[in-house]
């Protein structure tokens, strides 16, 4: 259940966003869906699933927004 206002980010670590989100993958399976403040973000994880997202049905997930709480993190991770 998201709490009012920040949803569902007391379930992650901020500093590595990424090993909390693995860790509620292996609780809920390869799509869930998490609350980061008022957005709804789906979560794929795994790698079969993911390539089915960007690639199979590419269309339909074009469009996605990235979550500003991952922007940091990903570039310093992605870019180093």
């Amino acid at each position: 259940m998201p709490l009012p206002v920040i949803g569902n980010l007391n379930l992650l670590d901020l500093e590595k966003p990424h090993e909390s989100l693995m860790q509620l993958s292996e609780k809920y399976g390869e799509i869930f869906t998490l609350h980061f403040g008022p957005k709804k973000m789906v979560i794929l994880a795994g790698y079969k699933i993911i390539k089915e997202a960007l690639v199979t049905r590419a269309d339909d997930f074009g469009e996605r927004a990235i979550a500003p709480i991952f922007e940091n993190g990903f570039k310093r991770t992605w870019y180093l």
